[in-house]
């Protein structure tokens, strides 16, 4: 059985830059993690917003396989973020699910930046497990 990770449904290409760009409100990868021990596991994204959307309630949700793990509000909130999520044993599958939604999101053509309408969340620069 091949061990993959992919994109799911909800990103978009960064025009050959580095990173993925969550596009609309609901965004997801799926992987395997193979579990055999109870050690302690990390979770660990690194992401930035669309610094260009300055509304009170753009925030962004995470899950991991539907658990509510993080919630962030980038109001006032710019910049690179790098979390770490702890994963209890339990919640570990052999196929998982992190779901990224996102409230309140605008385009660069709501802005009159340019002609690109996907409504951009966070630019995902990079994601790893940690055991």
């Amino acid at each position: 059985h091949n061990k993959k990770d992919f994109l799911g449904f909800g990103w978009s290409h960064n025009f050959g830059n580095k990173g993925v760009w969550t596009e609309g409100q609901l965004a997801f990868i799926l992987f395997n993690i193979e579990n055999k021990t109870n050690k302690k596991t990390k979770l660990n994204l690194k992401f930035k917003p669309y610094d260009r959307n300055h509304k009170k309630d753009f925030e962004l949700a995470i899950y991991f396989n539907d658990i509510e793990k993080e919630k962030i509000n980038f109001y006032n909130n710019k910049g690179t973020k790098e979390i770490s999520i702890n994963l209890d044993h339990a919640e570990i599958q052999e196929e998982n699910v992190v779901k990224f939604e996102l409230s309140n999101l605008i385009s660069p053509f709501d802005i009159f930046e340019s002609p690109d309408g996907r409504k951009l969340g966070v630019l995902l620069e990079s994601l790893s497990i940690q055991k």
